[in-house]
Parts: C-alpha cells; structure tokens; sequence
C-alpha cells in the first residue's frame, strides 16, 4: 500500500526510499516481531549537528532503531516524531559512566533504552503513553555556595603574608571553584505514572533538550 509523504503529502510508492515530490528520504521501520511497519519519517535530534549544519539542534530525518538494541513500535502504524540519544563514549567523558541511552517519541509513546554497566549490567527499558506523561521540566542544580566560599578564601589568601599560607587558601579557594563546576547540574525530567526518567543537558545542549521537551507537549496537544 502506497503511503503519503509526512513532509509534503505525496503518494510515495512501495519499497520506493525518497518522495519523488520533495526528495525527502522515506525509510520502513521494522515492528516488534520483525515485521515490516508503516513508513515513516524520524525528526531525530542530533547533538553534533545543528539546523545551519553544524552544532547542536539539527532535525534530521532518519529511522528508527535503537542504539541499545531494541527495534520497533507497539503499534506499526505509529509515526517517529524526534529522538535523543547518546552512546557509550560520549556518557563517559560526560562523566556519566559506561552507559548508553536512547529514546523516541512517537505519535502515540515515548520510547526509552538504556544500557549501563559492564561487570554488573543494568538495563532499563520503558515504554509510556504519551497521555500517562504528568510532567515535563528542565530542571538546574547550581551549588553556588561553592563558588562563594571559593572567593572568601581567595581573598583571604591575598591579605596573608606567609607566602605557603597564602597559597594554600588560594589553591582551596580554586579547588571549591572546580567543585561548583561539577557538581553542577541541568536535566530534563519526565514524568509519568510509575517513575520518571532523566536527560542531562550537558550530553546533548540545551537546545536539543528544549526540542524534545516541546515535542512531546505537541504530542499531548493532538492526542487532546
């Protein structure tokens, strides 16, 4: 059966891999159990792109398959609408350990893979209604405390005379600094019944984050 194209509405024929319209690329994304779903357009948030063609924010479309292994929709019928995801080096410069993670909102749920560990393996998977979502929120941690007491004794060490001491204060004073850095925090929180799920900000920008957070309100809107 023939499907239109999701960009610019065209019948594109079976088995055919670009709109003969648009150009637009139209791939079949596989089911569940293997078998071959509606064709469909994945808008997937790259963060090592951007929608001027480099850096983080690009829309690209592609299909479907997580990098974590898992493959397919609950229902065939169902249309990729964005994605974020991350593998295994990335989390670890990141400082997120040996991890990997990837999800995908669809027409009708929010789709989550993550792979983590190596000697003790935890995987998680969820699968939400888009309607079961409660919450969508980006969340900053910023310890500020730090970064005061990091100035207190810097000051502190330039109005001492001993030169060891005043060294001393200083590189605590830096050391505070550095910890405010660290311990510094921004994600994006989902929530639904049952759990929550969590996308730190300093993986994939801000920008990728905000385009997901707004694509899953725009889901919510139409399944009103």
């Amino acid at each position: 059966m023939a499907m239109n194209c999701p960009k610019c509405g065209s019948a594109v024929p079976d088995g055919a891999g670009f709109c003969t319209v648009c150009g637009t690329k139209v791939e079949v994304a596989s089911g569940l159990n293997g078998t071959p779903s509606a064709q469909s357009i994945l808008a997937s948030v790259d963060p090592t792109s951007s929608l001027n063609g480099g850096g983080p924010g690009r829309i690209e479309h592609v299909s479907y398959v997580s990098s974590t292994g898992a493959t397919g929709f609950v229902d065939p019928s169902e249309r990729a609408i964005c994605s974020l995801k991350n593998g295994y080096g990335l989390n670890l410069v990141a400082g997120e350990g040996w991890k990997s993670e990837d999800s995908v909102i669809t027409n009708k749920r929010l789709y989550y893979y993550g792979d983590q560990g190596v000697i003790s393996k935890v995987k998680q998977e969820e699968i939400v209604n888009i309607e079961d979502i409660t919450g969508v929120s980006i969340t900053y941690f910023r310890p500020w405390i730090f970064v005061i007491l990091g100035a207190l004794l810097a000051v502190a060490g330039l109005m001492l005379k001993e030169t060891l001491l005043k060294l001393v204060f200083l590189f605590s004073g830096i050391f505070f600094v550095l910890l405010f850095a660290v311990l510094s925090k921004s994600f994006l929180k989902i929530e639904y019944a049952g759990g929550s799920i969590h996308f730190s900000v300093k993986k994939y920008g801000l920008n990728n984050v905000r385009i997901f957070q707004r694509c899953i309100f725009t889901q919510k809107d139409k399944l009103k």
